[in-house]
């Protein structure tokens, strides 16, 4: 029975992995299209003042639901498959952006933001599905090829926003973005075929346990609380991103610019995806995380010294290497460290764990850039790049060599 299982999974998993990856790449286009132009939506909706904090308070909002739900997620895909996951994210998440669109209050928008955050999870779903349902030599290179999908996705979205926002507004993008959700959602349903079902559906739910195991493992635990600071500094631009480039002199729309902006870094992401499981023939898989992490460190902070459009955006299109490095080395390190019968339970603490820096970070960006600068987030985001590397350094250095 199991060698008939591998027997399957070698011969379809291609499909699987196709098929995910396309729905990757649209979730990430859709959630990519709104994110960058919140400040100018929550203007839209009547609020003049503090803007940054504002902006930080939607977008942790619905980080701070995923992050509480994502072990609970992660438990429930180990008992129920991976597929339903995708399945309940991609229909709820499709819904609430939809409803986005409609909305006349800030009050109204952040209680959508939450529920949306309640039922977040596509894209980690997607990862936790390859993970378990590739061969196990192949998922280097299998969460390589969807982190490029992802990655593409980071690209075409802020692009494909910023255009539509500036041709038609937020509100039809925002219902677009909804349509492109579903589209995506419904190619991995109806595509993706899932071997790794050796669940037990009668198993009780342990959050708080399955979070303490997944802790006791020292990859683990330098992996997730890396990934928090990691999270907590690639976020804590995000609410000042678009009122810093507001600062400088450019010429066109402000939405398109902020569109390019925030796509450049996607562009060297998508590049450099595929390669990084490349560099085991020279490094380990942790020297790599380090090298990312330390390079993250550097171009975080000379984005905050620069008054150029133009230079932001080659500073950006290289952090795009160093945020390649990064995910797809943790996802590996997460993945070689657990049992493949409780990967779920593993992703849904990582993500968990490691999404309260998306609540975190806005919170911090938006807050120390309406008192201090817009430009001092990205210093702060700098810092956050080396204690990251720190700990991790710290965690991982008694582990023995891994390699992709």
């Amino acid at each position: 029975m199991e060698h008939d299982l591998a027997f399957d999974m070698e011969q379809f998993w291609i499909r699987n992995l196709v098929v995910i990856s396309f729905g990757s790449f649209l979730a990430s286009v859709s959630f990519n299209m709104t994110n960058p132009f919140i400040p100018m939506f929550v203007q839209e909706l009547g609020q003049t003042e503090g803007l940054a904090t504002l902006s930080s308070v939607a977008l942790a909002a619905s980080s701070l639901m995923s992050a509480v739900m994502a072990p609970v997620w992660g438990s429930l895909a180990d008992k129920h498959g991976k597929k339903v996951m995708f399945i309940r994210a991609g229909i709820g998440v499709a819904v609430t952006y939809f409803l986005m669109a409609f909305v006349q209050t800030y009050t109204q928008y952040i209680v959508l933001r939450l529920l949306n955050g309640m039922l977040a999870g596509f894209i980690p779903a997607c990862i936790m599905f390859i993970a378990t349902n590739v061969p196990e030599h192949r998922v280097g290179y299998a969460l390589g090829i969807t982190q490029s999908a992802i990655s593409v996705g980071t690209i075409s979205g802020p692009a494909v926003g910023g255009f539509l926002a500036a041709l038609v507004g937020m509100r039809y993008t925002m219902a677009l973005s909804a349509v492109i959700f579903f589209i995506g959602s419904l190619a991995a349903i109806i595509g993706a075929k899932e071997f790794a079902l050796n669940t037990d559906k009668n198993a009780k739910t342990d959050i708080i346990g399955d979070i303490k195991s997944v802790l006791a493992i020292p990859t683990l635990r330098g992996v997730i609380f890396a990934l928090f600071l990691v999270n907590t500094a690639l976020t804590v631009i995000q609410p000042v991103l678009a009122l810093f480039i507001s600062t400088m002199s450019f010429t066109g729309d402000l939405e398109v610019v902020t569109g390019y902006a925030f796509s450049i870094i996607g562009v060297s992401t998508a590049i450099g995806a595929p390669l990084i499981p490349m560099l085991h023939r020279r490094f380990s898989t942790q020297k790599v995380f380090y090298y990312g992490l330390g390079l993250s460190a550097l171009l975080s902070s000379t984005q905050g010294m620069t008054a150029s459009v133009m230079v932001l955006g080659v500073q950006r299109f290289f952090s795009g290497f160093a945020n390649s490095a990064v995910t797809i080395t943790a996802n590996v390190l997460a993945t070689n460290a657990s049992q493949p019968e409780l990967r779920g339970r593993t992703f849904g603490a990582l993500n968990g764990i490691s999404q309260l820096g998306n609540v975190i970070g806005p919170l911090i960006g938006g807050t120390i850039g309406d008192a201090m600068g817009y430009n001092i987030p990205f210093h702060v985001g700098g810092i956050l790049f080396l204690a990251a590397l720190a700990l991790s350094m710290a965690s991982l250095k008694n582990v023995e060599t891994e390699a992709y």
